[in-house]
């Protein structure tokens, strides 16, 4: 039987968590029975809470791991060992699955993803409320809009459990899209809503990402040097130009006016 293993990651958020659930109470009779939830809460145990209510409206197959973690991909690592499906998909506490999840095409992408031991890339809508479009080439995704065969777990390994680099995800994806083994589809569909920009917005993300495509290109010392130097001046300039520079202005006025 073909099984979808969905598994949402939280630490200390269970109204995030909640939503989370809730919003996959969409989906659809046929997927119901064939869908598992997985919860891996690394929460600290300043608050014990009761999902079994929420589980039970859900109407799904769960499980619920409750324990202190070492990282966000300790976390998953702990999802996937537990996961029964032959299907992944990694939606954080917090994101929302969409209305499309509760449609025939989504159970007809599910199938053939899982006959094929594939990756599917769906679209996905950012924190901002941007459709975010993945493209393989480039290495684009949203892991929220990945749904992929656990079997590339046999074959690629876990989630290299990285605590201070966040790039653990996009390093397991690329390698995946690369890889002839696990046939590629990419999907129309918007099945993901993501809450905040992630740990993936951060700039040891950046570089990190850089890195990894540097060496797979086989690029000079030189070029990675480049590489590094140049994501690191463009984040700086963003943030500069988005953030410091309009509250020196506003000081400034302030200052004016007094």
């Amino acid at each position: 039987m073909i099984t979808l293993s969905v598994i949402t990651v939280t630490r200390n958020d269970y109204v995030g968590l909640l939503g989370t659930l809730e919003s996959l109470k969409k989906l659809n009779s046929k997927l119901k029975a064939v869908t598992e939830i997985i919860v891996v809460d690394g929460s600290d145990g300043a608050a014990s809470f009761d999902l079994e209510p929420m589980f039970a409206t859900v109407g799904i197959k769960h499980t619920y791991i409750r324990e202190p973690d070492r990282s966000l991909y300790d976390a998953m690592n702990k999802g996937v060992n537990a996961a029964d499906g032959v299907l992944v998909w990694m939606l954080n506490g917090g994101d929302i699955a969409t209305n499309a999840i509760n449609t025939d095409e989504f159970y007809g992408c599910i199938m053939q993803i899982a006959l094929t031991n594939g990756v599917g890339l769906f679209k996905s809508i950012d924190y901002k409320g941007v459709i975010s479009i993945p493209n393989i080439q480039k290495s684009y995704f949203i892991h929220q809009a990945v749904i992929y065969s656990k079997k590339s777990h046999a074959i690629l390994g876990s989630y290299v459990d990285w605590r201070d680099f966040t790039a653990s995800d996009f390093l397991f994806m690329h390698h995946l899209f690369r890889n002839n083994a696990f046939p590629k589809h990419t999907f129309e569909l918007c099945i993901a809503s993501c809450d905040t920009p992630g740990l993936s917005s951060k700039l040891n993300h950046f570089i990190c990402r850089d890195f990894v495509l540097g060496l797979e290109n086989k690029e000079s010392v030189a070029k990675l040097i480049f590489r590094f130097s140049r994501t690191t001046l463009l984040i700086f300039f963003k943030r500069f130009f988005k953030k410091c520079l309009p509250t020196v202005i506003i000081n400034k006025i302030k200052v004016w006016n007094v």
